[in-house]
């Protein structure tokens, strides 16, 4: 073999030795860029949204992850030879983001204690069960005993209530003069006007109309 001969031989065996090394370090048939890291990725997403990364994996040419921030729980999708985001969805809620506080329901206000009624207390007279809250414009009978005791000058044994309606109620008050004569004294349930007076004895009798 010649010189001519050996030194073609060594060209072509240096240049399939260039092709193979370019080949392994390139790899053009392979058509796909290199992979950044997970971390890297990483990185790039939470530089332009700061949260944190609950789930990462790749799938194919991307990077998938469940990105967690204040506003929300996001899928994100980055390419793994760049790093750039190619998509971005909202999910759902994050579990530490700022939901809105339950506004508190007021309490009703506690419904005052009824305050017992004052029970009705017999009259000195004794005649108990005298209704004087029939009506709140009547006068009551305690003041139509000391309205019929001054008229005749004498002392209000008993009083009953007649009638319901403040037009016709009236005050029936037993008063007890001296000479134990005794006199019925109408008193008109509103007004307190004498309305009549009747005395046991016929013969004396005084009547006085004021209606």
């Amino acid at each position: 073999m010649n010189k001519r001969t050996l030194r073609l031989v060594s060209c072509v065996s240096v240049l399939a030795a260039g092709i193979v090394i370019a080949g392994a370090v390139w790899k053009p048939w392979n058509g796909k860029a290199e992979t950044i890291s997970r971390e890297a990725v990483q990185e790039t997403v939470l530089a332009r949204y700061p949260g944190k990364i609950k789930d990462l994996v790749k799938a194919e040419d991307q990077y998938v992850m469940l990105l967690e921030t204040d506003q929300g729980l996001y899928q994100v999708k980055a390419d793994a030879g760049s790093g750039e985001i190619v998509y971005l969805e909202r999910i759902g809620s994050s579990e530490g983001g700022n939901k809105p506080s339950p506004t508190p329901t007021p309490e009703p206000p506690a419904s005052p204690s009824p305050s017992p009624s004052p029970s009705v207390s017999p009259s000195p007279s004794g005649s108990a069960g005298i209704d004087d809250d029939k009506s709140s414009s009547f006068i009551g009978a305690a003041k139509a005993k000391k309205i019929a005791a001054a008229h005749v000058r004498g002392t209000a044994e008993d009083v009953e209530l007649k009638g319901k309606v403040a037009g016709s109620a009236y005050y029936l008050v037993e008063v007890e003069v001296e000479g134990g004569r005794d006199a019925d004294v109408q008193v008109n349930a509103v007004s307190g006007a004498i309305m009549s007076v009747i005395w046991d004895d016929e013969d004396d009798k005084e009547s006085n109309d004021d209606s």
